[in-house]
Order: C-alpha cells, then sequence, then structure tokens
C-alpha cells in the first residue's frame, strides 16, 4: 500500500513493520486512526481506490 493521504494528519499511524529495519515498512500501512475515528487497512485501500478513480481522466 503506498502513502495514504488520510495518514498525513494523522494521530496514529500503524505500520505493518517496524521502519528501523528498513524504510520501505514506512509505506505499509496497516491502520490510522484520525480525529479519534480507526481505518483499517481495507478501507483506506477502498478509500485509495475511490481517490485513484477520481484522478482518471477519460
Amino acid at each position: 500500500m503506498h502513502a495514504h493521504p488520510l495518514g498525513r494528519n494523522a494521530d496514529l499511524v500503524l505500520l505493518g513493520a517496524g521502519p528501523g529495519r528498513s524504510a520501505a515498512h514506512l509505506r505499509h500501512v496497516v491502520d490510522v486512526v484520525r480525529a479519534g475515528r480507526h481505518y483499517p487497512a481495507d478501507t483506506l485501500a477502498r478509500m485509495q481506490d475511490r481517490l485513484a478513480a477520481a484522478r482518471t481522466v477519460d
């Protein structure tokens, strides 16, 4: 999963692995908490897909 816009203003971002072992782990976001609301990985993926679809031009 790539960086998600929601994560930029998140209160807490949970990663799938420790970034101390590899900087690539910074892109493996599994959960985000923002403004008291929890966003699991599947919700983040759906949001990312909707954003990508909205950016495509016919």
